[in-house]
């Protein structure tokens, strides 16, 4: 049998032009949602929006949005479909996720804080000063004596306590809290709960070595809101 070359069916001449049609409706949408950082800057002045509220609005660090505005970021595409429809939505709506905003106001309050230190578990009280920054659920800081604290928090809505994880690292020959002085880097676990909408307060930390550290906390400043 011979074999005949079936010949290619011809392609629906509107098919190319629908495509082109179609990729251009997309990039003219594209094009509108994205917001610069000229418009985000001009956007949150109009809702009357500070860096932190706004960052604390859609979950990310006020860090974050600092990037935007300073042009070294783009500013994502979801975050600039939000704003556009936050600014188009009735005032009612606005209201309500404004007021959304205030109610969880009162629940973390990240910033610079102030900590004095004391322990006894290793027979006399040994104290020292501190100050760790709270920043979008990580934690940083340290003290004069070479310690540097990292870790995390987390706040729970329904107790209204803030869990705090830390890693106390120490450096080489450095004299600790605990008593304990090794001439090499070394670290510890650490965890604690504490109010966060207290102005100063008390907390006790407790150790992967077993013992326990008093601290004495005290609220500072709020996060720089720097463009």
């Amino acid at each position: 049998m011979a074999y005949t070359r079936r010949q290619a069916l011809p392609r629906p001449p509107c098919r190319e032009v629908v495509c082109e049609g179609c990729v251009d409706n997309v990039l003219l949408l594209w094009n509108n949602v994205l917001v610069d950082q000229t418009e985000l800057r001009h956007e949150l002045h109009t809702l009357g929006l500070s860096q932190v509220d706004f960052a604390r609005l859609i979950g990310v660090t006020p860090r974050a949005v600092t990037l935007w505005l300073a042009g070294q970021r783009a500013v994502p595409p979801p975050v600039s479909a939000y704003l556009r429809l936050l600014t188009a939505a009735p005032a009612s709506m606005r209201q309500a996720e404004f007021q959304l905003l205030k109610e969880s106001g009162n629940s973390m309050r990240d910033g610079m804080y102030c900590v004095v230190y004391s322990s006894q578990d290793s027979g006399p009280m040994l104290a020292g000063l501190g100050f760790v920054i709270f920043d979008g659920g990580k934690i940083y800081g340290g003290d004069p004596g070479g310690c540097q604290y990292n870790g995390a928090y987390a706040f729970d809505g329904q107790t209204g306590i803030a869990d705090v994880h830390l890693k106390l690292t120490f450096s080489p020959n450095g004299v600790s809290v605990f008593g304990v002085s090794l001439p090499y880097e070394w670290s510890v676990d650490a965890s604690c709960t504490f109010d966060p909408t207290s102005v100063d307060g008390l907390t006790r930390i407790t150790t992967s070595l077993g013992q326990t550290v008093d601290v004495k906390f005290q609220f500072m400043r709020a996060l720089p809101d720097a463009a």
